[in-house]
């Protein structure tokens, strides 16, 4: 594919309808589109804010040219590492030396880096007609490699990553306010950010941010029991048994540290990392990140002004 693809402009153009309907899909529905809306309040109108699909009329506009050009600038020696996972042949390293010969030196460009100057909360609303308000909560937090990255990992299972965790339990089990809630962390090569994304019934949006910001400022000011801290380790741990179990899902393990990491970090390493977080690393942490002036919250639905202007006088510590 990266050695030998034709572009055939028939075949582009063919393509070019199917992404703009995947384009469509992720606009009509706001679980999927709501992260890119919070990525977007995040990072604003910077290539780390925009939507990795692109716009339409870039999707319709794109020369066949513009392939072959990003292809041998993003795509050589400079920038490749090839992941081989699985029952290897002995003749592996000779196939991999006769492939990679093909490559060429390119003259690959890196991403812009991402400006973290944020001073106050921030607040994005994507108006729609929708039976339901879709939302995401977060804060900025740290790049991938950083001390805190596996403390922030087991912060987002406590507060919303099961079904027995804190935001769960209290926005659905308890109030009914939604039937999906989830918390998760997500780092890049140059920042990161925590984030609880939830679709509730409308005119309950102030409530459930009040109940986020609350959650947020508990595991701030008090430390976490051992057991609950115990159960969310158990969970990161199994799930990365289970994300592990196939070599493919291995290759991938190894291949995304290759591009985001300085130096790798084995399963292993992984559930050393988790395994040694306490009570107090947590506490710390939250701290650290869930402060007022680093509040971010996107919205897709009928929001009006009157409303956004409410929720954003709820965006406080």
């Amino acid at each position: 594919m990266l050695l030998n693809s034709k572009f055939e402009a028939e075949e582009i153009e063919r393509e070019r309808g199917t992404i703009i309907e995947e384009l469509n899909m992720y606009e009509d529905n706001p679980l999927l589109k709501i992260e890119d809306a919070f990525e977007t309040c995040l990072y604003g109108d910077t290539p780390a804010g925009w939507d990795t699909i692109g716009t339409i009329s870039n999707i319709k506009n794109f020369k066949r040219q513009d392939f072959i050009n990003y292809l041998n600038r993003q795509y050589g020696t400079k920038s490749a590492t090839l992941i081989v996972s699985g029952n290897l042949p002995k003749n592996t390293n000779n196939l991999v030396k006769k492939y990679f010969s093909a490559f060429t030196k390119n003259d690959w460009k890196d991403k812009v880096k991402v400006k973290e100057n944020q001073k106050s909360p921030a607040i994005l609303k994507f108006v729609k007609k929708t039976d339901q308000v879709t939302l995401s909560l977060g804060v900025r937090t740290t790049a991938i490699g950083s001390k805190d990255e596996f403390v922030i990992k087991l912060l987002a299972v406590i507060l919303g990553g099961s079904m027995s965790s804190r935001l769960f339990s209290e926005i659905r089990e308890r109030r009914g306010l939604a039937y999906t809630v989830r918390t998760g962390a997500e780092f890049y090569s140059d920042s990161g950010y925590l984030t609880t994304t939830t679709g509730i019934k409308l005119n309950h949006e102030e409530d459930v941010v009040n109940l986020i910001i609350e959650a947020y400022k508990k595991v701030s000011s008090e430390l976490i029991p051992e057991d609950e801290i115990t159960r969310a380790k158990d969970m990161l741990k199994g799930r990365l048994a289970i994300s592990l179990e196939a070599s493919d899902d291995l290759a991938n393990w190894y291949g995304r540290q290759a591009i985001l990491r300085k130096k790798y970090v084995t399963p292993d390493d992984y559930v050393k990392k988790i395994s040694e977080i306490t009570a107090a690393d947590l506490r710390r942490v939250a701290k650290k990140i869930f402060v007022e002036h680093n509040l971010n919250l996107a919205l897709i639905g009928p929001i009006d002004a009157k409303k956004e202007a409410t929720l954003k006088k709820a965006l406080k510590f």
